[in-house]
């Protein structure tokens, strides 16, 4: 099987840099499944941040999801794996601002990555459980 895996270091890229952009991957597939609940969270795009802005709109956006996501009128499987979704975001958000900080040290990046890899899995989950609650689910080309 083929390893389609990318890893934060990306040609061109330093891997602080390589690092945020696959936090900010991942914060626009979240943004994508809240869109697509039946009761939709929004949360702001994360072009912005590419573009040199603070994050900030979109670390309040994702830890207000996480508090709305209990009362998303969805089963209780798709809320547990939307809560899994985000607090492993948080996670992954606030060591890669680490990484920024104090440097990319192997074991860091190579746990971004498997945060990253995680988020990936629980996406497609997250998708397939709101097709089976009858929702809309976002329409994911990966």
């Amino acid at each position: 099987m083929a390893d389609d895996h990318q890893g934060p270091e990306e040609e061109g890229s330093s891997p602080e840099q390589a690092a945020i952009m696959l936090v900010l991957i991942a914060y626009e597939d979240i943004r994508q499944i809240m869109a697509s609940l039946p009761i939709p969270i929004e949360m702001p795009p994360a072009e912005p941040v590419l573009e040199g802005e603070s994050s900030e709109a979109i670390m309040l956006a994702m830890i207000s999801a996480y508090r709305i996501v209990p009362d998303a009128p969805v089963g209780a499987q798709t809320e547990f794996g939307l809560r899994i979704l985000v607090r492993e975001w948080l996670n992954a958000f606030e060591l890669a601002g680490f990484i920024m900080m104090a440097g990319p040290a192997p074991w860091r990046i190579e746990a971004l990555t498997a945060m990253i890899d995680r988020m990936r899995l629980m996406s497609q989950v997250v998708t397939e459980l709101l097709r089976m609650d009858g929702g809309d689910p976002p329409n994911r080309e990966r």
